[in-house]
Protein backbone atom coordinates (compact mmCIF):
# COMPACT_ATOMS: atom_id res chain seq x y z
CA UNK A 1 0.00 0.00 0.00
CA UNK A 2 3.00 2.15 0.96
CA UNK A 3 5.19 1.08 -1.93
CA UNK A 4 1.46 2.31 -4.17
CA UNK A 5 1.52 5.68 -2.91
CA UNK A 6 5.31 6.37 -3.10
CA UNK A 7 4.75 5.25 -7.19
CA UNK A 8 1.56 7.62 -7.56
CA UNK A 9 3.69 10.55 -6.06
CA UNK A 10 6.55 10.00 -8.25
CA UNK A 11 4.33 9.61 -10.98
CA UNK A 12 2.62 13.25 -10.11
CA UNK A 13 5.94 14.94 -9.65
CA UNK A 14 7.06 13.76 -13.19
CA UNK A 15 3.82 14.97 -14.74
CA UNK A 16 4.33 18.44 -12.92
CA UNK A 17 8.03 18.63 -14.28
CA UNK A 18 7.33 17.77 -17.75
CA UNK A 19 4.20 20.17 -17.72
CA UNK A 20 6.46 22.85 -16.22
CA UNK A 21 9.47 21.68 -19.49
CA UNK A 22 6.86 22.14 -21.86
CA UNK A 23 5.27 25.58 -21.21
CA UNK A 24 5.79 27.72 -23.83
CA UNK A 25 7.46 30.85 -23.77
CA UNK A 26 5.54 33.44 -24.02
CA UNK A 27 4.77 35.58 -27.46
CA UNK A 28 7.20 37.47 -28.93
CA UNK A 29 5.26 40.47 -29.62
CA UNK A 30 5.54 41.08 -25.63
CA UNK A 31 9.50 41.32 -25.96
CA UNK A 32 11.07 44.46 -27.35
CA UNK A 33 12.75 44.21 -30.74
CA UNK A 34 16.02 45.58 -31.07
CA UNK A 35 14.75 48.44 -33.22
CA UNK A 36 12.18 49.37 -30.78
CA UNK A 37 15.60 49.98 -28.17
CA UNK A 38 16.34 53.39 -27.79
CA UNK A 39 19.57 53.40 -26.16
CA UNK A 40 20.20 56.94 -23.97
CA UNK A 41 22.67 59.33 -26.17
CA UNK A 42 26.28 58.74 -25.30
CA UNK A 43 27.65 61.70 -22.64
CA UNK A 44 29.76 62.69 -24.89
CA UNK A 45 27.68 63.55 -27.53
CA UNK A 46 26.03 66.46 -24.88
CA UNK A 47 29.50 67.19 -24.22
CA UNK A 48 30.43 68.10 -27.89
CA UNK A 49 27.15 70.36 -28.67
CA UNK A 50 28.18 72.38 -25.78
CA UNK A 51 31.56 72.53 -27.14
CA UNK A 52 30.13 73.85 -30.54
CA UNK A 53 27.81 76.28 -28.76
CA UNK A 54 30.29 78.06 -26.85
CA UNK A 55 32.86 78.29 -29.94
CA UNK A 56 29.57 80.05 -31.94
CA UNK A 57 29.08 82.45 -29.09
CA UNK A 58 32.92 83.03 -28.53
CA UNK A 59 33.02 83.93 -32.31
CA UNK A 60 30.00 86.12 -32.75
CA UNK A 61 31.66 88.14 -29.74
CA UNK A 62 34.62 88.48 -30.81
CA UNK A 63 33.24 89.07 -34.73
CA UNK A 64 31.14 92.23 -32.95
CA UNK A 65 34.31 93.56 -31.46
CA UNK A 66 36.26 93.67 -35.10
CA UNK A 67 33.42 94.94 -36.74
CA UNK A 68 32.74 91.94 -38.41
CA UNK A 69 29.09 91.95 -38.27
CA UNK A 70 28.28 89.52 -41.61
CA UNK A 71 30.35 87.31 -39.24
CA UNK A 72 28.35 88.14 -35.77
CA UNK A 73 24.92 87.27 -37.56
CA UNK A 74 25.78 84.02 -39.16
CA UNK A 75 27.07 82.93 -36.01
CA UNK A 76 23.98 83.99 -33.67
CA UNK A 77 21.62 82.75 -36.51
CA UNK A 78 23.64 79.46 -36.21
CA UNK A 79 22.79 79.83 -32.33
CA UNK A 80 19.34 80.53 -32.87
CA UNK A 81 18.70 77.63 -34.66
CA UNK A 82 20.31 75.26 -31.94
CA UNK A 83 18.32 76.86 -29.39
CA UNK A 84 15.40 78.28 -30.64
CA UNK A 85 13.91 78.95 -27.27
CA UNK A 86 17.01 81.22 -26.23
CA UNK A 87 15.60 84.79 -26.46
CA UNK A 88 19.31 86.14 -25.60
CA UNK A 89 20.56 84.64 -28.80
CA UNK A 90 17.63 86.13 -30.99
CA UNK A 91 18.05 89.43 -29.11
CA UNK A 92 21.25 89.72 -30.47
CA UNK A 93 20.80 88.23 -34.19
CA UNK A 94 17.99 91.39 -34.21
CA UNK A 95 20.55 94.07 -33.34
CA UNK A 96 23.18 93.03 -35.77
CA UNK A 97 21.19 92.43 -38.29
CA UNK A 98 20.02 96.48 -37.71
CA UNK A 99 23.53 97.42 -37.55
CA UNK A 100 23.98 95.99 -40.90
CA UNK A 101 21.14 97.39 -42.85
CA UNK A 102 21.89 100.48 -41.26
CA UNK A 103 26.10 100.30 -42.64
CA UNK A 104 24.04 99.18 -46.34
CA UNK A 105 21.71 102.22 -45.98
CA UNK A 106 24.98 104.74 -45.65
CA UNK A 107 27.23 103.04 -48.11
CA UNK A 108 25.19 102.46 -51.01
CA UNK A 109 24.49 106.27 -51.84
CA UNK A 110 28.04 107.33 -50.88
CA UNK A 111 28.98 104.79 -53.46
CA UNK A 112 26.50 105.87 -56.56
CA UNK A 113 27.83 109.46 -55.84
CA UNK A 114 31.13 108.16 -56.37
CA UNK A 115 30.20 106.14 -59.25
CA UNK A 116 28.46 109.64 -61.10
CA UNK A 117 31.60 111.14 -60.55
CA UNK A 118 33.60 109.25 -62.17
CA UNK A 119 35.58 107.71 -59.23
CA UNK A 120 35.47 104.61 -59.92
CA UNK A 121 37.91 102.94 -57.07
CA UNK A 122 35.67 104.43 -54.64
CA UNK A 123 32.36 103.02 -55.96
CA UNK A 124 33.61 99.99 -56.26
CA UNK A 125 35.14 99.83 -52.74
CA UNK A 126 32.07 100.83 -51.93
CA UNK A 127 29.51 98.43 -53.09
CA UNK A 128 32.29 95.82 -52.21
CA UNK A 129 31.93 96.74 -48.03
CA UNK A 130 27.89 96.91 -48.93
CA UNK A 131 28.28 92.97 -50.73
CA UNK A 132 30.27 91.91 -47.61
CA UNK A 133 27.74 92.65 -45.09
CA UNK A 134 24.76 91.72 -47.66
CA UNK A 135 26.04 89.50 -50.42
CA UNK A 136 22.83 89.33 -52.19
CA UNK A 137 22.25 93.21 -51.68
CA UNK A 138 20.84 93.50 -55.62
CA UNK A 139 21.63 97.48 -55.78
CA UNK A 140 25.39 96.98 -55.10
CA UNK A 141 25.73 93.73 -57.28
CA UNK A 142 24.10 96.18 -60.02
CA UNK A 143 25.85 98.75 -59.28
CA UNK A 144 29.63 97.26 -59.03
CA UNK A 145 29.07 95.61 -62.52
CA UNK A 146 28.28 99.46 -63.62
CA UNK A 147 31.65 100.60 -62.63
CA UNK A 148 32.87 97.71 -64.53
CA UNK A 149 30.93 98.68 -67.62
CA UNK A 150 32.07 102.34 -66.96
CA UNK A 151 35.65 101.39 -66.99
CA UNK A 152 35.85 99.33 -69.85
CA UNK A 153 33.83 102.10 -71.99
CA UNK A 154 36.85 104.78 -70.72
CA UNK A 155 39.11 102.02 -71.57
CA UNK A 156 38.39 101.96 -75.27
CA UNK A 157 37.39 105.40 -75.55
CA UNK A 158 41.11 106.29 -74.12
CA UNK A 159 42.69 104.23 -77.08
CA UNK A 160 41.39 106.79 -79.64
CA UNK A 161 41.51 109.74 -77.59
CA UNK A 162 45.11 110.00 -76.47
CA UNK A 163 46.37 110.13 -79.84
CA UNK A 164 43.61 112.44 -81.29
CA UNK A 165 43.99 114.34 -78.70
CA UNK A 166 48.02 114.76 -78.69
CA UNK A 167 47.79 115.26 -82.31
CA UNK A 168 45.16 117.89 -81.37
CA UNK A 169 46.99 119.63 -79.10
CA UNK A 170 50.10 120.14 -81.55
CA UNK A 171 47.88 120.80 -84.37
CA UNK A 172 46.48 123.45 -81.67
CA UNK A 173 49.68 125.03 -81.04
CA UNK A 174 51.07 125.36 -84.41
CA UNK A 175 47.44 127.54 -85.37
CA UNK A 176 48.17 129.40 -82.46
CA UNK A 177 51.65 130.28 -83.56
CA UNK A 178 50.31 131.40 -87.33
CA UNK A 179 47.32 132.62 -86.39
CA UNK A 180 45.93 135.99 -85.15
CA UNK A 181 44.54 135.79 -81.09
CA UNK A 182 41.33 137.29 -82.94
CA UNK A 183 41.10 134.35 -85.52
CA UNK A 184 41.96 131.51 -83.10
CA UNK A 185 38.99 129.08 -83.25
CA UNK A 186 40.05 126.42 -80.70
CA UNK A 187 38.27 127.12 -77.61
CA UNK A 188 36.37 125.16 -75.20
CA UNK A 189 33.74 124.39 -77.38
CA UNK A 190 35.90 122.44 -79.81
CA UNK A 191 37.60 120.45 -77.22
CA UNK A 192 34.37 119.77 -76.16
CA UNK A 193 33.23 118.13 -79.44
CA UNK A 194 36.44 116.73 -80.34
CA UNK A 195 36.52 115.03 -76.73
CA UNK A 196 32.97 113.77 -77.67
CA UNK A 197 33.88 112.48 -80.94
CA UNK A 198 36.67 110.83 -79.69
CA UNK A 199 34.24 109.15 -77.09
CA UNK A 200 32.13 107.97 -79.79
CA UNK A 201 34.71 106.24 -81.69
CA UNK A 202 36.37 104.72 -78.69
CA UNK A 203 32.69 103.20 -78.99
CA UNK A 204 32.59 102.26 -82.41
CA UNK A 205 30.19 104.89 -83.24
CA UNK A 206 32.34 106.00 -86.11
CA UNK A 207 29.72 107.64 -88.52
CA UNK A 208 28.39 109.18 -85.25
CA UNK A 209 31.77 110.91 -84.71
CA UNK A 210 32.21 111.93 -88.05
CA UNK A 211 28.50 113.67 -87.84
CA UNK A 212 29.94 115.52 -85.08
CA UNK A 213 32.88 116.86 -86.82
CA UNK A 214 31.97 117.41 -89.58
CA UNK A 215 29.76 120.41 -88.43
CA UNK A 216 32.65 121.59 -86.31
CA UNK A 217 34.57 121.39 -89.52
CA UNK A 218 31.75 123.29 -91.59
CA UNK A 219 31.79 126.13 -88.94
CA UNK A 220 35.50 126.47 -87.94
CA UNK A 221 37.19 125.59 -91.42
CA UNK A 222 40.47 126.80 -90.24
CA UNK A 223 40.68 124.85 -86.82
CA UNK A 224 43.41 122.23 -87.91
CA UNK A 225 42.91 120.05 -85.30
CA UNK A 226 39.04 119.43 -86.13
CA UNK A 227 40.51 118.89 -89.93
CA UNK A 228 43.23 116.37 -88.65
CA UNK A 229 40.13 114.29 -85.96
CA UNK A 230 38.12 114.21 -88.96
CA UNK A 231 40.20 113.10 -91.42
CA UNK A 232 41.39 110.18 -88.49
CA UNK A 233 37.96 108.95 -88.51
CA UNK A 234 37.57 109.25 -92.10
CA UNK A 235 40.84 107.00 -92.44
CA UNK A 236 39.35 104.84 -89.97
CA UNK A 237 35.91 104.07 -91.77
CA UNK A 238 37.67 102.95 -94.32
CA UNK A 239 39.83 100.51 -92.34
CA UNK A 240 36.44 99.27 -91.52
CA UNK A 241 34.97 99.11 -95.07
CA UNK A 242 37.68 97.88 -97.14
CA UNK A 243 36.68 94.26 -96.67
CA UNK A 244 33.21 94.27 -97.77
CA UNK A 245 32.75 97.71 -99.69
CA UNK A 246 36.00 98.49 -101.79
CA UNK A 247 33.90 101.76 -103.31
CA UNK A 248 32.73 103.13 -100.08
CA UNK A 249 36.34 102.34 -98.71
CA UNK A 250 38.14 104.65 -101.46
CA UNK A 251 35.55 107.24 -100.97
CA UNK A 252 36.41 107.94 -97.43
CA UNK A 253 39.95 107.87 -98.21
CA UNK A 254 39.18 110.57 -100.55
CA UNK A 255 37.40 112.73 -97.85
CA UNK A 256 40.49 112.05 -95.75
CA UNK A 257 42.88 113.00 -97.89
CA UNK A 258 41.26 115.69 -98.63
CA UNK A 259 41.44 117.17 -95.49
CA UNK A 260 44.95 116.01 -94.85
CA UNK A 261 46.98 115.77 -98.28
CA UNK A 262 49.64 114.02 -96.37
CA UNK A 263 48.09 111.18 -94.55
CA UNK A 264 50.46 108.95 -95.20
CA UNK A 265 48.59 106.01 -93.59
CA UNK A 266 45.20 106.76 -96.19
CA UNK A 267 47.62 107.07 -99.33
CA UNK A 268 49.19 103.68 -98.72
CA UNK A 269 45.87 102.20 -98.50
CA UNK A 270 44.19 103.67 -101.20
CA UNK A 271 46.95 102.93 -103.56
CA UNK A 272 46.54 99.13 -102.65
CA UNK A 273 42.95 99.61 -102.65
CA UNK A 274 43.18 100.74 -106.49
CA UNK A 275 45.63 98.10 -107.22
CA UNK A 276 43.47 95.79 -106.49
CA UNK A 277 40.64 94.00 -108.91
CA UNK A 278 37.25 94.56 -107.80
CA UNK A 279 35.70 91.38 -107.84
CA UNK A 280 33.38 90.00 -110.41
CA UNK A 281 30.01 91.08 -110.81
Amino acid sequence: MMAAGHRGAAMLAALLVGACAGTPPPPSSALPTPETVVAPPPPRAAGAVAAFERRQVDKATTALKRGHWADAALAWEILTVLHPEQTTYREQLVEVRARIDAAVAERLPAAAAALRRGDFDTAAAAYLDVLALQPLQPQAAEGLRSVERERNRRAVATRFTRPLLARRNDDAAATRRATPAAANYTTAGVRNQLEHAALLAGAGEIDAAITVLRGEQAARPADEAVRSALADLYFRRAEQLQSRDRSAALEALAACLALVPQHAAARQLQQRLRAERPPAR
